[in-house]
């Protein structure tokens, strides 16, 4: 595994990278010691985020879903909802039933799984709300996903 820590308006973020695919974008832990290596993936991935912390689209990027069957399935139906838009975590559970001819599933095991999504923000969980219309949980924070709503609704 490779490493790269970059600043962002979400504060410093940790890019984690097989060599090839980008495998993780987290919120960097200050205490974490970490040996950094620059690689194109790296440099793709922050150009990426410099173009969507202005409200803008960048490239597509080159990148590796690491988790089991069911969470990858969360995930890419995460990767449909559109930016500045959002889906409850029920609407995501619905979708994934509908899409994987499953006759019944809890809310909370979706939840669960994309609260291990490894790629913030580019696999966009923060979309992700109750169904209510409040937030919910973020694994990043609360006030991040806000921040992150927030961006995409002024973009």
């Amino acid at each position: 595994m490779y490493f790269k820590v970059i600043s962002t308006p979400l504060g410093k973020l940790l890019l984690e990278s097989d060599g090839d695919h980008l495998t993780g974008i987290k919120i960097y832990n200050e205490e974490e010691v970490l040996e950094e290596k620059s690689l194109d993936i790296f440099l793709e991935t922050e150009q990426f985020l410099k173009f969507y912390f202005r409200g803008l689209k960048g490239n597509t990027l080159n990148y590796k879903l690491i988790g089991s069957k069911f969470q990858k399935r969360i995930w890419k139906i995460l990767l449909r909802i559109p930016y500045g838009e959002t889906r409850s975590y029920g609407e995501v559970t619905r979708e994934y039933m509908k899409r994987y001819s499953v006759d019944s599933m809890s809310p909370q095991a979706v939840g669960t799984a994309i609260g291990k999504n490894p790629l913030l923000i580019l696999v966009p969980c923060h979309r992700v709300i109750k169904s209510d219309g409040s937030i919910g949980g973020f694994s990043a924070g609360i006030e991040r996903k806000e921040f992150l709503l927030n961006l995409e609704k002024m973009a």
